[in-house]
């Protein structure tokens, strides 16, 4: 600044509009690093929750495969009694012939 202008008070509010741009800019650098970081942790809470979703649905599946089983071991047991029962007829009527 220019020695006249030293108590000039353009000049003066000129200084201190300087140091709000600069404290202003500085604002704006952190809320764009802030901006950035806030982007990856949502980023990876999205990705964290489309794994917990994917986990859940693995859950599910096995959850449903173990109701499913005894309903498949009593289907099992009835193909077997029935082919058990298929066989001592038929046995029984080659034999009785």
């Amino acid at each position: 600044m220019d020695e006249r202008c030293n108590d000039c008070r353009p000049a003066v509010q000129c200084e201190s509009l300087k140091e709000e741009i600069a404290i202003l800019k500085e604002k704006v650098s952190k809320l764009e690093t802030n901006t950035a970081v806030n982007e990856e942790q949502t980023k990876m809470i999205f990705k964290i929750l489309t794994e917990i979703k994917e986990s859940i649905a693995d859950i599910n599946n096995t959850i449903q495969t173990i109701k499913e089983k005894p309903a498949t071991r009593w289907e099992s047991l009835i193909t077997t009694i029935i082919m058990v029962a298929v066989s001592i007829t038929v046995t029984f009527f080659i034999t009785n012939k």
